[in-house]
């Protein structure tokens, strides 16, 4: 009844990629809008949600690709990571004048990171072990401590570039996590992988425009940051 997925791909893998692209939308709302009185709106759109997609979707896959991956460890690795990332971001904004390198370099240390938590969070929640609840427990207390701190540290400055951050990982964590709508599986990968293709070529073309790359760059530099660090704007 189902297609064969061509050359060994899984069968849930278009599907899961058609989900990371969705997420990508909401991700890069907060970007879009702040972007959008200062340069063109469907320019602004197709840019930040390509820039984003490039680490929602593959993210989202890796998580996927994993052994029948939880929301409870993804939220709690999500949220080990959340002061260490806050700390970074305040000391690369501090330090670095350069915000296209500054964005650049937080998306990547930020994927790590959050990587790294979510790896230990799976295996602090592993069964079978004889404290394995006492794990838990701390590990809880942990992600909740950084959690509560980070938010001070937001009430106290600028948190559009961090609030960028935590759409960015929690869409990640959603990609790799949520249960797959009825309506992907019918997808089939080649329009899949068309549809993001032409995505993200519009999004080259579009921040050819000088005016538009510095709007991004200034008002976004963490959703832009994986397009700027590909060398796609000057």
């Amino acid at each position: 009844m189902s297609e064969r997925a061509p050359l060994g791909v899984s069968p849930s893998a278009p599907a899961a990629l058609a989900l990371g692209l969705l997420l990508s939308v909401p991700a890069a709302a907060p970007a879009i809008l702040r972007a959008a009185p200062y340069a063109s709106l469907p320019a602004s759109a197709m840019a930040l949600m390509g820039s984003v997609s490039l680490v929602v979707v593959p993210v989202g896959l890796w998580l996927r690709g994993s052994k029948q991956p939880s929301v409870q460890p993804l939220l709690l690795g999500a949220g080990l990571s959340a002061l260490p990332l806050a700390i970074f971001a305040s000391v690369l904004k501090s330090s670095t004048h350069h915000r296209p390198l500054g964005g650049a370099t937080f998306a990547v240390v930020a994927c790590v990171v959050f990587a790294l938590s979510i790896g230990l969070a799976f295996k602090a929640a592993q069964p079978g072990a004889a404290k394995a609840n006492w794990r838990k427990r701390v590990f809880f207390l942990c992600s909740l401590l950084s959690v509560t701190v980070t938010a001070a540290l937001l009430a106290r400055g600028d948190r559009s570039a961090l609030l960028d951050a935590c759409l960015l990982a929690g869409a990640s964590a959603a990609a790799g996590s949520l249960r797959i709508p009825a309506l992907l599986p019918r997808l089939t990968l080649i329009p899949i992988l068309a549809g993001w293709s032409a995505l993200l070529l519009a999004a080259m073309v579009a921040i050819r425009s000088p005016q538009l790359s510095a709007s991004l760059t200034a008002r976004a530099p963490i959703s832009f940051a994986t397009l700027s660090w590909l060398g796609a704007s000057s």
